[in-house]
């Protein structure tokens, strides 16, 4: 088998074959432009052709799918220690990203957890909302009163409520803690 540089339309290719549709328009790419965006690539310095083929490579190859439509056609092709070197820079500017990303995912949810905590031991502490709930329906649970209304206008000032219709509420919430 002889290997040879990838030219344009290898490059092109290969873009369309494997690249995500956000590539392909901020490359302005389309079957339709193919004939442009050769005339271009020819056109471009060096170090962008190597960028590019860098970049095209990556498509074809970073996940399964598109190795396997693309593998007959890479084997063919002759990868300079150029377009090697790009390509170790964009994976790691690639695996930079996606670190980055991870990182704040991992605070985001330590301080969903401390926010949490805060939330919840106001809640739990003595005379919260839970204390105040648990209190509401112990009295209702006597019997003393016949209806959740009367018991919640009755007791909701004595219980440290500020309206009869959040005692009301703290009856009648079946998915509420205890």
């Amino acid at each position: 088998m002889t290997l040879s540089p990838p030219t344009a339309d290898d490059i092109a290719n290969l873009l369309l074959l494997c690249a995500p549709p956000e590539a392909l328009k901020e490359l302005d790419l389309t079957v339709e432009t193919k004939a442009e965006f050769i005339a271009g690539f020819d056109a471009m310095r060096v170090t962008l052709r190597e960028d590019i083929t860098a970049l095209t490579l990556y498509y074809a190859t970073y996940k399964l799918i598109p190795y396997r439509k693309s593998k007959e056609l890479i084997r063919t092709l002759y990868i300079s220690p150029e377009v090697i070197r790009s390509l170790v820079g964009l994976v790691d500017a690639e695996s930079f990203i996606e670190v980055e990303g991870l990182l704040t995912e991992i605070e985001k949810g330590r301080r969903s957890k401390i926010g949490s905590k805060a939330v919840n031991s106001r809640h739990d502490k003595p005379g919260g909302s839970r204390d105040k709930r648990r209190q509401i329906r112990e009295i209702w649970a006597t019997g003393k009163y016949s209806t959740k209304d009367i018991c919640a206008e009755e007791e909701y000032a004595g219980l440290g409520y500020k309206s009869f219709g959040a005692a009301r509420k703290a009856l009648s919430d079946p998915k509420a803690k205890a």
